[in-house]
Order: C-alpha cells, then sequence, then structure tokens
C-alpha cells in the first residue's frame, strides 16, 4: 500500500469513528440524562449510569467559553483535585470547536469527546504497531479494546476517562519507546518516561502506574534501585505537583477525598478481591450489566452464573489470556511483559482500596492495560492470519454481547 493510500484510509478511519461516536454520544447522553434527572437524590443517582458524573460533565462544557481570548483559570479547572489537566484541555479544545469551526453546544463537546475516543482507539493501534504487530492485527486489536464494554460504555456520555484513556496510552507509548537500561543514556531517557507517566497523572492517577514500564528493561538486580527508584519518585512528585502548586487547601482536599473512599479492610473481603478482579480481566471486555445507564457500578460475581453470554464469554477471554500467557512466556517474552503486568497489578491493588463499590466505572485505563499486554503476548507468539481470525472473532463476540448494554 501507497503512503497515498495509507494516508487516505486512515483519515476515513478518523472521519468514519468521530462522526459514530459524536452520534453515541448524542444517543446515550439523552438516555442517561432522562434516567437521571427523573431520580430525586444522589443516591439513587450513584445507583444509576454507572455512577458517572454524566450530568456534571455536561454541564462543565455547557459553562467552557466558547473563545479562546475568554479562557480563564477559575473557568477552566474542574475537579482540578481528581484530574487537573482535563479542565485546560477540553475548555481549550471547547473553544476551538466553537470559534473556529462555529459549533454550538451540545455539538461541540460531542466533537471533543469523539476526538477524544478516536484518539485513543488510534493511539492503541499506533502502540500496538510499535510493539511489533502488523497494521492489520494493530488494527484488530485496537478495534477490541473499542468495543470492549470499558470503552464503549463510558466514553459513550459525558466523562473524563476517554482523555484519561489517551494519556495513560500517551505514557505506554513512552514506556515502549524505552531502551535497555545497558544503552548509553538510558538513565535520562527512564526519567524523562518518569516525567512523562507523571504528567499522565494529572489526567487520571492511576495512569502514574505506566512508571511500572521502567522494569521491562532492567537487566540487573541494582537497577531497581539505581534507576527505577529515582524514577518512581520523580513520577511521584510530578504527579502531585498541581497541588502544591494550589496550596494546602487542594492537598487537603485530595487527602479527604482518598480517606473517604479507601479502606484497607477490603483486603480482608473475599467477595471485593474476587469482584475486581472479575472487573479487570472479565468486566473489561464484556458487559455485565444489560444497559449501563440503569446500571449501578458495583460488580455481581454472580451475574457470571446468570447470564450466558458473561459466563461463556468470560470463560473465553480467561483460556484465551492463559494460552496467550503461555506462549509469550515459552518464547522468552516474560522481561517484557514485566512492566505492564505491574502496572496491572498496580490497577488492581488501586482499585481494590479504593472504591472497590463502584469498580465498574473505572474500567477505562485496566482496558488500554491489557491490550497492551496482549499486544506484546501477540508479538511474542508470531501473529498471523490465524490470530487475526481469532481477534476479528473476539470483536465480533464483544459487538454481540456488548451492543445492548451500550445503545441500550
Amino acid at each position: 500500500m501507497t503512503r497515498a493510500r495509507y494516508a487516505l484510509l486512515l483519515a476515513a478511519a478518523v472521519i468514519v469513528q468521530v462522526v459514530l461516536w459524536m452520534a453515541l454520544l448524542d444517543h446515550n447522553l439523552t438516555r442517561a440524562a432522562a434516567v437521571l434527572e427523573s431520580l430525586p437524590d444522589q443516591a439513587q443517582r450513584n445507583l444509576a449510569v454507572l455512577s458517572s458524573d454524566t450530568l456534571e460533565y455536561r454541564d462543565y462544557y455547557r459553562a467552557f467559553p466558547a473563545r479562546l481570548d475568554e479562557l480563564t483559570l477559575q473557568g477552566t479547572f474542574v475537579e482540578y483535585y481528581k484530574r487537573p489537566l482535563y479542565g485546560p484541555v477540553s475548555a481549550f479544545a471547547n473553544a476551538i470547536a466553537a470559534q473556529w469551526l462555529g459549533l454550538a453546544f451540545p455539538a461541540r463537546m460531542y466533537l471533543v469527546l469523539a476526538l477524544y475516543a478516536t484518539t485513543a482507539t488510534m493511539l492503541m493501534a499506533g502502540l500496538a504497531r510499535l510493539v511489533g504487530l502488523p497494521p492489520r492485527t494493530s488494527a484488530l486489536l485496537a478495534a477490541i479494546c473499542t468495543a470492549s464494554f470499558g470503552w464503549a460504555a463510558i466514553f459513550s456520555i459525558p466523562e473524563s476517562y476517554s482523555l484519561s484513556v489517551c494519556g495513560a496510552l500517551l505514557a505506554a507509548v513512552s514506556g515502549q519507546l524505552l531502551p535497555q537500561l545497558r544503552t548509553p543514556g538510558a538513565t535520562v531517557a527512564a526519567l524523562g518516561h518518569a516525567l512523562v507517566a507523571g504528567l499522565a497523572a494529572w489526567l487520571y492517577l492511576p495512569a502514574l502506574g505506566a512508571v511500572f514500564l521502567i522494569a521491562s528493561r532492567i537487566e540487573r538486580p541494582r537497577q531497581w534501585l539505581t534507576v527505577a527508584t529515582p524514577a518512581l519518585i520523580l513520577a511521584v512528585g510530578v504527579a502531585v505537583l498541581p497541588h502544591v502548586y494550589w496550596g494546602p487547601s487542594s492537598l487537603q482536599h485530595q487527602i479527604e477525598y482518598g480517606d473517604r473512599w479507601t479502606s484497607a479492610r477490603h483486603l480482608a473481603e473475599p467477595a471485593t478481591i474476587a469482584g475486581v478482579g472479575a472487573a479487570l480481566l472479565v468486566f473489561t471486555a464484556i458487559a455485565p450489566v444489560d444497559d449501563f445507564v440503569d446500571a449501578a457500578p458495583a460488580v455481581d460475581v454472580t451475574v457470571m452464573a446468570r447470564r450466558w453470554p458473561v459466563a461463556g464469554g468470560g470463560l473465553l477471554l480467561l483460556t484465551l489470556y492463559a494460552i496467550l500467557a503461555w506462549a509469550a512466556a515459552s518464547r522468552g517474552a516474560g522481561a517484557r511483559l514485566r512492566g505492564p503486568l505491574l502496572w496491572l497489578a498496580s490497577l488492581y491493588a488501586f482499585h481494590l482500596l479504593f472504591n472497590p463499590g463502584e469498580v465498574l466505572l473505572y474500567l477505562a485505563v485496566p482496558t488500554a492495560v491489557l491490550g497492551y499486554l496482549v499486544a506484546i503476548a501477540l508479538h511474542a507468539a508470531g501473529p498471523g492470519r490465524r490470530v487475526d481470525l481469532v481477534l476479528a472473532s473476539v470483536l465480533l463476540l464483544l459487538l454481540a454481547c456488548n451492543a445492548g448494554a451500550v445503545l441500550g
């Protein structure tokens, strides 16, 4: 394929995705708003639309200035204590859509959110290409992530997670580009990656786990101390920098927010331990609910016994994970998997400790990390026509299982 044809195909894929996401956002915001606005109090709203902040984010976009020269700190830094970078990026994009394209609300909001979702898909495909997968296999893997419940549901309503995933995937790209630590200049590169991971945390704190991708380049035990530890310290320092800038009240708000939703007692609850594990490994891909707009964010592991698509699809997914893990390990890819596995483990630990009762809301970044792991395993196992057929079958399975849960 010539470069010109490839560029045209890429442009067409972007345009089609943006149009489809805009239509889906309009469809699901209408449904979600009808449900949420019919509920009399916040406690009941927390049991619908996966306890997302759909109406709040809709109102953020409504209030964002329509002109670049009207942007102010007060008008752009929304939810700064959770994701300091989301407001400025989104307000800027919203103003461009309004001022340059003449779009009114909510069309400009739909365009911005559709671009975030499309960028996430393209970044996933690009990451798979960096890993070494062929273009068709990379496209199929990106399509699987997009059709997964962890992306398709939460990307189709006004929320923060589509941009959060873009930040996490950019950090994954940074980690994938890291050289082996024996290479001259590798320590500086590792610190640069730590900076990227810290900045990604400004969009979503668990994206900080991308700093663990350095582990895939470690070759000697002492490098854990001489390279990985300084990188981790730098990443954490960058992650908390906005709260230092905003002052003690911001740090206190962050601490109080964590104290409110975090508890070590979850470590001793078998149902919670199993539920978070099922969410990250199975429900990232297959919807455990009939319609996410009417769904609470808590995991009910018995759903796998009640709904055959979840039980059968979950068993198939776990089998495929096991086969890929065996194939990758037998071909010496353990070191390459080490970093993404540590990131996934950090996500599991975070969601086990922090608000596991709403874990279905938080599946977008774990979906991206799982996609990265699968890309590495597929490359180690050796991609080919049979692999593409399996991926295409998985894509069709996810479309069939998730269509009702996402579309209603």
